[in-house]
């Protein structure tokens, strides 16, 4: 073969002439011993100097060098001889490993077979094992001396022999001569030299180019480098790795459209062949083609204003990038969310490809003994791994895009990626849901051993489940033990037939369950990198981009081109940014110091609650900082109306721990102080009498002398001798707090359901004598359907009434005679109210007199006035004197006499059109109690009975005129009264627009729960909307012996589809009317089930109404 002008075949020949020299081809194993010793130290981490003649006449390199070459003596290191009792067989992966007949003897093994080694991280001053990403490690998108690409390619070809890929030591030698002219033809200087000076050492500064490898020698050389793979548990397959040549893809977008095509057919419906993808190799002084994403399959993770992470935390920064890159997330963001990919071709834009929906059906985790519990967690993971930033280093040709599809092994899901702290972090919501902890908060207050068992246990669950799930979806996936198992197997095999074991990293060769699994005890595998190998990108593919633009392209950057990316406005609730913190009055700085982590834990639950109470729209508007130690704190930062909020824990003989001990020397060196306000928690021990709390009234006296200002006492001494840890006491604690900084609401807003205060006269005013028209029989314990007659009052679909039940006439009239009133005085002159009809409709004869302050009397002994605000109404009275009511006006004792708690009820009819005949009737459906004022009301009435009525208009009226969105109603029990109206209010709709066919009544999912007595009210309830086509999904559920509540009905198979649907795609609406646990339930689902809060996903709308019996 002619070779390219000036003098390049002199340092072809001499390459050669070093490589092949002392060397013939061979077969089998003797060829691999053929191949020359190194030094094992000069391998690792340098590229061995290349020496040979320069000088020659030759124009082509002569066939005639390789005869002579083959000719020459072998020098071959043998191979150390193992005895049947240094080489044992292991029966299904046996703990007692195959071993060397010395470590000495397996290294000089290792460096016959492979020459050329690259380094594995580590230094002579410097072990690197125990990081996950070294350093120093090998990695594509560098430029080499064209000595190294010119070794490397040679070492291949020479594997390639070895293997019989190439199958004549002539067609070695012929393709040995096209390769390296071919490296030197695309090689160039690194600075300018004279071309025809080619000295060793202008060799050395000249930078390799690029071959090309035929699909055979790129196949094996994939291969081989995932076999070379010092991480990889299931390199026992590397053999049926199947390579999808892209190599021709120049475009980004036919890099998008091609993976996502190739990819599903590797994918094969769950039955997956292991295939790499390779596009264009790098090419000399170019960054090479990138993929944006470290897996093709893989879940975004949105940051949420408090700094936590929505999806997968590991792909936060990437989710941010790409949003910014033009992609459009899910309207309903969920943790859940496929990532588009984004490639990025050379010289070219990134651009996103959408991955088609239902290509690579997510897997829902599962569990066979645990059904229940694990769907209501929602668990689901992707069906295969997609690595897509690994590069592949074949023959000194560098691969930066070669991403490769294969299986899991259950511990990558069910240990890491579910489990892990830093990405979903599941175990504690598995615990709670299987019943082991009442809540996480009580799981991370119990004590270490306690956790340990439980998050180990709940651990051991979860990777079965994973497992099971795969398996029962068909999807390809490999146990623990059989992975492990498989690889002992291969490596010992490779041991037996090599004389040195296979390359391995301990440190993610040994899966995360421990000493159980045989792998973890064969931590004597020597870690060595032969080639080719597969490696990590030099570049990060989001930097280089970015580095790469200019500013005409970023001006242009808003108009990049995106693949079967459905672009939809987002919703308005995600335009809107939280101000909370731009408005902050104060910020919380919540600081803790600790030897163990009770103060972190404790910490840590302050900022939570703290959180949730600057959430819930606490009257101060504050923002409330992550915690952090307080080393970590900076004092500068501190505003001068800020919160320090510190828990302090003592250490050793009454020191401040390690992580604060730095404190007092951070303000000392503050320059300008701030005297912002603080408090602290002591978590100390009382026994230790000395040094109880040393350390937090240390750290009081140096926020005192720094000129902060305590809030309340300053400090709190928590005891751990009392109660260890101390959350009763750090309840207390944080209740003063919330007081303290005003984030406690008032009363009222917390306890909505109790009865509300409000003046006597203003209050009656507002109800209205209606009557009854049916109501009073009903079923025992079940729902009453009661009719009112309400005459012009209007009353719409979702609005609410107070009901005031009328008092017993026996206790009007004795209050009359002990008041000496005759019942026809005027109360109320402007509202027209007389005295009995006051005493009838609005007094409470149970409780005590409100207020006798100014009703007070000095007749009255002080035995006699104290026993008058404690008995109920109905016995005080007979104890007042007969000059009560000379003395004192009417007004003052109305004022002081308790009302009746009105009731509650939502309505649960609509109007009638006026057309309609009949009285204007209002229908409501009440829950029986026994023994309540309402129950006892009804038991008694007849038709035409009066009580008193107040309506409240609907808040609801922009929720209820939208008939275009679909709606999903949950119920219990007489919660079903507002959807009722609802329906109700859907048919008239319907009726209204039968006439225009462009006006369209969304559909109605019903899910309800009732007891087997309230059949017939629920049938009359649903009947005709059915009928009429209003409902599309009904789930109803009696109360059963088996425990199927309502609530959990939607994790059937055939609905939870399409309520997901309905959710994700087509935006419904939710309605909930049930009691606090049911409609706690029902949205823990509907989140387990889309894969986000739904609540807060959803705003406005998601519609909930809790309900106490009030009967």
């Amino acid at each position: 073969m002619t070779l390219w002008e000036h003098d390049n075949s002199k340092e072809a020949i001499g390459f050669l002439e070093w490589s092949m020299s002392g060397h013939s081809s061979s077969t089998g194993s003797d060829r691999a011993s053929s191949i020359p010793c190194r030094s094992l130290d000069s391998s690792l981490g340098e590229t061995n100097h290349i020496h040979g003649p320069h000088e020659t006449d030759q124009s082509s390199i002569d066939s005639d060098v390789f005869d002579a070459l083959s000719t020459s003596p072998r020098r071959r290191s043998p191979r150390p001889k193992v005895s049947s009792s240094t080489v044992r067989e292991t029966h299904h992966a046996s703990t007692r490993p195959t071993h060397a007949a010395s470590a000495e003897a397996e290294f000089s093994c290792i460096r016959n077979s492979y020459p050329l080694l690259q380094g594995t991280g580590c230094t002579p001053q410097f072990c690197q094992a125990g990081r996950m990403i070294k350093t120093n490690e090998p990695r594509v998108g560098r430029d080499q001396p064209v000595t190294a690409v010119l070794e490397q390619a040679t070492d291949f070809l020479r594997q390639l022999r070895n293997d019989g890929i190439i199958d004549s030591d002539e067609t070695l030698r012929h393709r040995t001569s096209q390769v390296l002219n071919e490296i030197l033809e695309n090689s160039s200087d690194r600075t300018e030299v004279d071309g025809s000076d080619l000295s060793s050492a202008n060799v050395q500064a000249r930078m390799g180019g690029q071959w090309d490898p035929t699909l055979a020698e790129l196949e094996h050389g994939v291969r081989l480098a995932w076999k070379h793979s010092q991480r990889c548990i299931m390199r026992s397959e590397y053999k049926t790795l199947q390579v999808c040549d892209l190599r021709h893809v120049q475009e980004s977008k036919q890099m998008g459209s091609s993976l996502v095509e190739h990819l599903g057919r590797a994918f094969g419906g769950g039955n997956i062949t292991p295939t790499v993808f390779v596009f264009p190799a790098r090419k000399r002084g170019e960054r090479g083609p990138l993929v944006w994403n470290s897996q093709i399959l893989s879940f975004a993770g949105y940051q949420n204003n408090d700094g936590s992470i929505l999806g997968d935390p590991a792909n936060a920064e990437l989710t941010a990038e790409v949003i910014a890159l033009g992609w459009t997330p899910p309207r309903l963001r969920t943790r859940w969310d496929l990532l588009p990919i984004v490639t990025m071709a050379e010289r070219d834009d990134p651009v996103i490809t959408e991955i088609p929906e239902g290509l690579f059906p997510l897997v829902l985790i599962t569990h066979p003994r645990y059904r229940l519990q694990f769907e209501r967690l929602g668990l689901r993971w992707v069906p295969a791994p997609a690595l897509s930033q690994l590069g592949f280093e074949i023959g000194g040709v560098q691969y930066t895009a070669a991403p490769f599809v294969g299986w899991f092994m259950d511990a990558e899901i069910g240990v890491r990626d579910l489990a892990d702290h830093s990405r979903y972090n599941v175990l504690p919501q598995v615990i709670t849901s299987l019943g082991w902890s009442n809540s996480e908060q009580d799981l991370e207050r119990a004590p270490e051993h306690e956790r340990l068992a439980l998050l180990s246990t709940a651990q051991a669950e979860l990777n079965y489940a994973v497992f099971h799930s795969f398996t029962a979806a068909g999807v390809k996936m490999s146990d623990t033990l059989s992975a492990s198992s498989m690889y002992s197997t291969f490596d010992d095999e490779h041991f037996r037939d090599k004389g040195f074991r296979l390359p391995a990293n301990p440190y993610w060769l040994a899966p995360p369950q421990g000493s159980i699994i045989p792998i973890w005890h064969r931590g004597g595998s020597p870690n060595y990198q032969p080639m080719p190998l597969i490696c990590r990108n030099r570049q990060d593919p989001v930097k280089a981009w970015k580095r790469e633009l200019t500013k005409t392209q970023v001006d242009e950057a808003h108009c990049i081109q995106r693949i079967a990316v459905q672009l939809t406005a987002p919703h308005p609730k995600d335009a809107l940014a939280d101000s909370r913190d731009d408005e902050a009055t104060f910020a919380i700085h919540i600081l803790y110091c600790t030897a163990a982590s009770t103060s972190r834990k404790l910490a840590q639950e302050l900022q939570r609650r703290l959180s949730e109470a600057v959430s819930a729209g606490a009257r101060n508007t504050s923002s409330v900082k992550l915690t952090q130690s307080l080393n970590d704190f900076a004092p500068h930062k501190a505003g001068a109306n800020d919160v320090v909020l510190i828990v302090a824990s003592t250490a050793g003989h009454g020191n401040v721990p390690p992580n604060g001990n730095k404190f007092e020397h951070n303000l000392k060196a503050t320059v300008k102080k701030m005297p912002f306000r603080y408090l602290i928690f002591g978590n100390g021990n009382s026994s230790y009498h000395a040094t109880y709390n040393a350390c937090a009234k240390a750290v009081e006296q140096n926020l005192l002398d720094f000129g902060a200002q305590p809030l309340s006492d300053g400090l709190f001494n928590g005891d751990t001798e009392r109660e260890n840890p101390p959350w009763n006491q750090f309840d207390t604690w944080v209740r003063s707090i919330l007081s303290d900084l005003s984030l406690v609401a008032n009363e009222s807003d917390v306890e909505l359901a109790d009865p509300v205060s409000y003046k006597q006269r203003d209050s009656v005013r507002e109800f209205r004598r209606v009557k009854l028209l049916s109501g009073g029989l009903h079923r025992p314990n079940a729902i009453r359907h009661v009719v009112l007659d309400v005459g012009a009052m209007k009353c719409e679909a979702l609005s609410h009434v107070a009901l005031v039940p009328i008092n017993d006439p026996k206790s009007v009239k004795k209050a009359l005679r002990y008041l000496g009133l005759k019942g026809s005085e005027t109360i109320d002159s402007e509202g027209g109210i007389t005295a009995r009809q006051f005493l009838e409709d609005f007094i409470d004869f149970d409780q005590p007199f409100r207020n006798l302050s100014r009703a007070s009397t000095t007749r009255l002994s002080a035995a006699k006035w104290s026993t008058l605000t404690k008995l109920p109404l109905r016995d005080a009275l007979p104890l007042l004197t007969r000059s009560w009511n000379r003395e004192q006006l009417p007004d003052d004792v109305f004022n002081a006499m308790p009302l009746i708690a009105p009731r509650m009820f939502s309505v649960a009819s609509c109007p009638r059109p006026a057309e309609d005949s009949g009285a204007n009737s209002l229908e409501l459906l009440m829950q029986s109690r026994s023994g309540g004022r309402m129950n006892n009301f009804f038991k008694g009435a007849s038709p035409g009975d009066v009580l008193r009525i107040k309506y409240i208009e609907t808040d609801m009226e922009e929720f209820l005129q939208d008939a275009s969105t679909p709606t999903i109603c949950f119920a219990t029990g007489s919660g079903l009264a507002p959807i009722r109206s609802l329906l109700q209010h859907r048919q008239m709709q319907q009726k209204s627009n039968s006439s225009d066919p462009a006006q369209v009544i969304a559909p109605v999912t019903l899910i309800i729960g009732f007891r087997p007595q309230d059949s017939s009210v629920i049938a009359n309830a649903i009947e005709e909307p059915l009928a009429a086509g209003i409902v599309d999904i009904l789930l109803l559920t009696p109360s059963n012996p088996d425990k199927i509540r309502a609530q959990n009905r939607i994790f059937e198979h055939a609905v939870r589809d399409r309520i997901e649907a309905k959710l994700k795609i087509e935006q419904a609406s939710v309605f909930v009317c049930a009691g606090a646990a049911a409609a706690e339930g029902f949205a823990a689902s509907l989140s387990a089930l889309v894969g986000c809060d739904i609540q807060a996903a959803l705003g406005s709308r998601y519609v909930q109404e809790v309900y106490k019996p009030a009967c």
